[in-house]
This record gives structure tokens, sequence and C-alpha cells, in this order.
């Protein structure tokens, strides 16, 4: 690893992320999909920011659902619920996400 992609690393030591469930198969496929095929959807620097962008953003979900945006899994904010839902922050150095490192 090169000296600035380590450097890059400290910096965001945390990763939002997501297993990418767009292909229409629902919430089982989602939830059971292999870790290292999931994708990052934001890095921090720490768990509890991580931890409370996942919840703002799953805070959203909520007021769209009341607008039954989200009713329809197929849609892509049904999709992203998904992806967000079933979501994980993880360390940087997490061996579940080798991908981390490739970013």
């Amino acid at each position: 690893m090169k000296p600035c992609q380590t450097a890059a690393l400290a910096l965001f030591a945390w990763w939002l992320m997501v297993p990418i469930c767009r292909d229409g198969r629902g919430q089982e496929y989602c939830a059971d999909l292999a870790q290292s095929k999931w994708s990052w959807a934001g890095n921090y620097r720490s768990q509890a920011a991580c931890e409370t962008d996942r919840a703002r953003y799953l805070a959203l979900e909520k007021k769209l659902a009341k607008l039954e945006v989200i009713s329809n899994p197929l849609t892509v904010t049904g999709l992203l619920h998904l992806e967000y839902t079933n979501g994980i922050c993880a360390a940087a150095d997490d061996p579940r996400f080798p991908q981390i490192k490739s970013f």
C-alpha cells in the first residue's frame, strides 16, 4: 500500500458498508449477500459519526414510508431502504470487508 493510501485510511477509520440490493430479489437476498460483495456508502472519522449518519438516513426513510414512497421495494428509495437497514459501520481494518483496502 502506498503511503498516501495509508494516510487516507488513517483519516477515515470507519466505513459505512451496505449490501447492494438493486436486482429486485428483495429482503432475503439483501440480508444474505456475502459481505465481500457489499459496497462503500460513506467514510467517517469515528464509529459514532458513522452510526449517526446511518440512523439519520433510517429516520428519513421512516418519514418517506409515511408518504408510502418506500412501500414498493423495487423503487430506488425502497432498494436504498433495504441496503441501509442491513448496512453496518465497519472499521477500516475489518477482515470481513477486504474491499475497503481498495478504496
